[in-house]
């Protein structure tokens, strides 16, 4: 999971939060380094789940995974990252990211 929110959080607020300089220029080389790797990932055939790694102030951005992920992989393939990937990586295949008639809602 590239979980490119959380580099992209710290990116912008890092400083704010009391990150030094040093922790910033490595930020930046991640950071620049994430791109490629999610683009790698996809040729190779090699199945990519979506998180964020968000936690305290940073928690509510996560949704801003989709914004940074479309502009590396098509909609459909950040659509099952976000849900049939993830299923089998949860141990949840069949369970979660799919679609399929359940239980009528009582």
């Amino acid at each position: 999971m590239p979980t490119l929110a959380i580099l992209g959080a710290f990116l912008a607020k890092g400083r704010q939060a009391g990150l030094g300089e040093e922790n910033m220029e490595k930020l930046e080389k991640v950071a620049s380094c994430a791109a490629d790797s999610v683009r790698l990932l996809r040729r190779s055939g090699i199945p990519i789940g979506f998180g964020t790694d968000l936690f305290g102030k940073t928690h509510g951005n996560e949704l801003t995974e989709f914004g940074l992920r479309k502009g590396l992989e098509t909609p459909i393939d950040v659509l099952r990252s976000a849900t049939s990937v993830n299923a089998p990586i949860l141990g949840k295949s069949g369970e979660l990211g799919c679609i399929a008639k359940g239980p009528s809602p009582t």
